[in-house]
């Protein structure tokens, strides 16, 4: 075990566990200006940067596994930094690779990425209104009802489901115990018109999404906690299970924005847990018809050729081959789209060694490899009758349900190039884009972005969606908007 690990257990040992947790919560809403705390935001204005969200889940990992409510001594600033310094010494991955210096580094650039990106996407908007798109809205898929399986899951509408999480999430502000809340916030909640918060859903709501300290250092152990060479970057369980019942019927949220994670982008690992790889089989043609039901929310229905719609008028077709799930036809532009319902392994982010990177280098290939395929015989003229003008595609789109922030980039790019020449295929302009993404993609088109303007701009390795400035402002599509804002009202008014 790395001495340096075993130098923070020991820190971290002695003190009382729900007190430091709720210092962590603390630190965590000055950081991000939630909370008022001009003492603590001048000792975070000292350090070199602010602590990131990363490095708080963290410390309350160890402080989960190894303190106790018998503690004295209270986590407080000094003891804080003194940690973090310690866990700045903690080795990392690439410093055990021989060949650093030389190998492709998209896989340590993800696994950082992947670790300190996600918490600070605090778009709740976006999140709320298009998880619930996706999961309640998108209807029967190939014979799947993706609705009636998540909600059949959880014992709850998605509706409930996401709402309870906002009010968790609220309740943070709550003044009593400093961040906590009781089962009678929720009972006042309740009284308050916030109709979900009923005992019969609120503790099937708890029971999903939340832990106490014993069941987490039990599970956590699963993930090899204490053990690994490199602890910093191990699954966190407090990804999954985002509330802790710090003592019996006292809950506290440590990152709040983990649970608006969990109650939108979580969901496929509701049913990915219980159904394993039959649900992804299945979440695929759920997945590939929100695509197309997004885009044509800001697009013309005629101008995005989809795959499923043509198969379902023509049962029997006569046209073979590939095929991309979608197609955006322009009057000079065809756009192929293939949607995956990819998401960013465990190994991924913890480790990104070699292995992994292979492996998700492989199915974006494979994407391609299909676009690529199906290009050549909508050149030759294939799939005129079906709807698509025989001429080369301008651009090839991969959209996948998990984000990938360094997919697009010059290292991995190489990557995928590379492959792609091992199996004798040319390399197209191409983006990769996660489900996020494709919505802030359909905000441009609403703010009056020819989308094939967009895709080619995003093809560029050196362009990215925050090229386009307009976004910083509000990256959220009408649509996801729209769902977002019923879904709020709905807490509101219920």
């Amino acid at each position: 075990m790395c001495t340096t690990l075993v130098t923070i257990e020991d820190a971290v040992r002695p003190l009382r566990q729900d007190e430091s947790l709720l210092f962590l919560n603390h630190l965590l809403a000055v950081s991000r200006g939630n909370v008022n705390d001009p003492r603590l935001a001048a000792e975070l204005a000292k350090l070199e940067g602010r602590p990131i969200a990363h490095v708080v889940h963290f410390l309350a990992m160890q402080l989960l596994l190894h303190s106790s409510i018998l503690g004295v001594p209270v986590l407080e600033w000094p003891k804080f930094v003194d940690l973090l310094n310690m866990l700045h010494d903690l080795p990392d991955p690439i410093q055990h690779d021989p060949n650093w210096k030389h190998a492709n580094p998209a896989g340590a650039f993800e696994r950082m990425m992947q670790q300190q990106l996600p918490s600070q996407n605090r778009n709740m908007l976006q999140k709320l209104g298009l998880y619930s798109g996706l999961f309640r809205d998108v209807g029967i898929a190939d014979g799947f009802d993706l609705r009636n399986q998540i909600e059949t899951a959880l014992g709850m509408t998605v509706d409930e489901f996401m709402t309870l999480g906002f009010v968790c999430g609220a309740l943070r502000a709550a003044s009593l115990g400093a961040g906590t809340f009781t089962p009678e916030y929720l009972t006042e909640a309740f009284v308050q018109g916030i109709k979900v918060c009923t005992p019969e859903l609120w503790r099937v709501f708890l029971d999903r999404i939340c832990y106490t300290p014993q069941q987490f250092r039990e599970k956590q152990t699963t993930f090899s906690a204490g053990t690994s060479a490199y602890p910093q970057f191990e699954f966190n369980l407090i990804r999954q299970y985002p509330i802790i019942e710090i003592v019996p019927g006292r809950f506290l949220a440590i990152d709040p924005e983990l649970i608006v994670e969990r109650v939108t982008y979580g969901l496929f690992y509701d049913l990915f847990d219980r159904d394993h790889c039959a649900f992804s089989e299945h979440f695929g043609a759920s997945f590939e018809r929100f695509a197309v039901v997004l885009l044509r929310s800001a697009i013309p229905a005629a101008s995005v050729w989809s795959h499923a719609d043509w198969k379902e008028a023509n049962p029997q077709p006569t046209i073979k081959g590939k095929v991309s799930d979608h197609a955006y036809v322009g009057e000079s532009d065809t756009i192929l789209l293939e949607c995956k319902s990819l998401r960013p392994t465990v190994k991924l982010i913890s480790v990104a060694d070699e292995t992994s990177m292979s492996d998700l280098t492989n199915r974006i290939v494979d994407g391609l490899r299909q676009l690529i395929e199906h290009n050549e015989a909508i050149k030759a003229g294939k799939w005129i009758s079906a709807g698509l003008p025989q001429r080369d595609a301008t651009a090839f789109v991969i959209v996948m349900y998990g984000q990938l922030y360094n997919v697009n980039a010059g290292f991995w790019r190489d990557r995928i190039s590379n492959r792609l020449r091992e199996l004798g295929l040319e390399s197209r302009p191409f983006v990769v884009l996660s489900i996020s993404d494709l919505d802030s993609v359909v905000k441009l088109v609403e703010l009056g972005h020819p989308l094939e303007n967009v895709i080619v701009d995003l093809c560029d390795p050196l362009k990215s969606l925050h090229s386009f400035p307009e976004l910083k402002a509000d990256s959220v599509s009408a649509y996801s908007r729209e769902r977002a804002k019923a879904l709020l009202d709905g807490v509101k008014s219920a």
